[in-house]
């Protein structure tokens, strides 16, 4: 194991925090996401930072966003 950081793990949990109907500490997530992503990049981590972020935020992609932005 190591401290290494990877955005995708804020991202999955962002996730199962909509899902569950905690949009407030999802939205926390995908900050903590960016900011991840932003100061330990990662090919996949990066990838699925800004891919979770739109598909929970919006319906551009046909997500599942039910905030503020998405007409889900």
């Amino acid at each position: 194991m190591t401290g290494d950081t990877n955005a995708l793990a804020y991202t999955a949990r962002a996730a199962a925090e909509y899902a569950a109907g905690s949009s407030g500490a999802a939205a926390d997530d995908l900050e903590r996401a960016d900011r991840t992503a932003a100061t330990t990049p990662t090919y996949y981590g990066d990838a699925w930072a800004a891919l979770g972020s739109t598909m929970l935020t919006s319906d551009v992609l046909g997500g599942c966003a039910t905030t503020a932005g998405g007409a889900s």
